[in-house]
């Protein structure tokens, strides 16, 4: 079993105060679990949620960049993890935005974007070319 864990900053601060809010939970998490096992992590700021149109691009993807750098050189007993870290973003994801934030993550959650056959298929299409 794969933990998928789900992790974000209340306010809009900037990239800086995202990271150092969100650093205790990924180390939390990275504490609880062996070494080698991998984990997924689910990025999306809490003040993003529920908007017409997610965090900008820039800024997610300086954030999540930031935080898979923390989660992957994280050390358990001295050594590094070997375990896979992906991230995904858990925002309003629709068509067109993993080609904005794919320096930054693996994957999207569709969300409510999901519900619609068509732009499900179309993140499909873009996910998979």
């Amino acid at each position: 079993m794969v933990p998928l864990v789900c992790i974000g900053e209340l306010f809009d601060n900037g990239v800086d105060a995202a990271v150092e809010e969100v650093r205790p939970q990924i180390e939390s998490l990275l504490a609880a679990i062996p070494k080698d096992a991998d984990v997924v992590l689910a990025y999306e700021p809490v003040w993003a949620i529920g908007k017409p149109e997610p965090a900008g691009a820039e800024y997610v993807v300086g954030v999540t960049k930031r935080l898979r750098e923390i989660a992957e050189g994280y050390l358990v007993g001295g050594e590094r993890r070997t375990g896979e870290i992906r991230m995904l973003y858990g925002g309003s994801a629709g068509p067109g935005l993993f080609e904005k934030l794919k320096d930054g993550v693996d994957g999207l959650f569709l969300g409510r974007f999901g519900h619609d056959v068509q732009n499900f298929e179309a993140v499909m299409r873009e996910l998979v070319a």
